[in-house]
């Protein structure tokens, strides 16, 4: 089950780094469920929340980070 959980991670991360897309059209996209499913394996997956990881990556990417 976390094998599957990690591909649904990877699957939501490129759309939750590149898009504006809520955290529940990207969940219901990458088929895991519920938003705290969400938030819960990409957690336990990447060490960091969906919301801390779009925020990081868009610091990253726009010039200010």
């Amino acid at each position: 089950m976390r094998r599957l959980t990690l591909q649904r991670v990877l699957v939501a991360r490129r759309p939750l780094e590149t898009s504006g897309r809520s955290i529940e059209r990207i969940v219901a996209a990458s088929g895991l469920g519920t938003a705290a499913n969400f938030r819960i394996g990409f957690r336990r997956e990447t060490g960091s929340l969906p919301s801390d990881h779009r925020r990081r990556h868009r610091l990253s990417t726009d010039g200010r980070g």
